[in-house]
C-alpha cells in the first residue's frame, strides 16, 4: 500500500462529526442560530487583513475542568472551523502567535474531502431513517386493510424516490381464540428505485 493510499484509508475511517466536546457544543450554540461567539482580540489582531478587512478569530469556551478555550476562523465559503484549542491560560498566551501563521490552521483539500464524506454519510443515514418510517406506516396500513395491496412512493432527499408495493395474504383463520396469535399470513414487499425515468427492482 502506497503512502497516499494509506493516508486516504485513514481519512476515510475518520468520523469527526461524532466528537462530543464542550468547545464544539459552545460553537454550535452560536453558529446554529446565525450568531457569533466573542472575538479574541489579540488573536484577531495577529491575523493579516484581507482586502483591508479584518479576519476575526472567535473564542469558544468550556466551563468545566481546565476551562479550555478554542479559536474559530471562517473560511472563504463562510463556514466556521475550530482550528486551535488549549487550556485557558495557555490559549490566551499562545493564540496570537499561532494565528499569525495561516499555514498552520486554514483548511486544506483533505479537510474539505473529509467534511464532504461526513455530510454525505449524514444525508444517507437521514434518508434511510425516513424510508424506514414511511415503510412502517405503509406496512401497518396494509396489515390493517388486508387482504389488500398498497402501492406508494417513498420520497427521500436529493429527489430520490422509491416505489413500494406491499401486499398481505392472510393464512388460514384460527380455529379457536387461543390460536389467534399463531395465525400466519404472507407479506410481500417490492421496492423499485425510480431514477431519471429508469427503475431498478430490488
Amino acid at each position: 500500500m502506497s503512502s497516499r493510499e494509506a493516508r486516504e484509508q485513514i481519512l476515510s475511517s475518520l468520523d469527526l462529526s461524532s466528537i462530543d466536546h464542550d468547545l464544539i457544543k459552545d460553537a454550535q450554540s452560536y453558529f446554529d442560530n446565525g450568531s457569533f461567539p466573542d472575538r479574541h482580540v489579540a488573536a484577531t489582531n495577529s491575523r493579516r487583513k484581507k482586502n483591508g478587512k479584518t479576519k476575526p478569530v472567535y473564542e469558544v469556551r468550556s466551563k468545566v475542568g481546565a476551562a479550555w478555550r478554542g479559536g474559530i476562523v471562517i473560511d472563504d465559503f463562510g463556514d466556521p472551523w475550530l482550528v486551535y484549542a488549549a487550556p485557558h491560560d495557555k490559549f490566551h498566551d499562545t493564540a496570537p502567535s499561532f494565528f499569525a501563521d495561516e499555514t498552520k490552521y486554514l483548511p486544506v483539500s483533505s479537510d474539505y474531502k473529509l467534511r464532504d464524506k461526513e455530510e454525505l454519510t449524514r444525508i444517507t443515514q437521514e434518508q434511510d431513517i425516513q424510508y424506514l418510517r414511511q415503510l412502517l406506516e405503509i406496512l401497518t396500513k396494509a396489515l390493517m386493510d388486508s387482504p389488500a395491496e398498497h402501492l406508494t412512493q417513498l420520497h427521500g432527499q436529493a429527489n430520490d424516490v422509491v416505489q413500494v408495493s406491499v401486499s398481505v395474504t392472510p393464512g388460514e383463520p384460527a380455529k379457536t381464540p387461543q390460536k389467534l396469535h399463531e395465525s400466519l399470513g404472507e407479506v410481500t414487499i417490492e421496492l423499485k428505485r425510480l431514477f431519471r425515468n429508469k427503475s431498478v427492482t430490488t
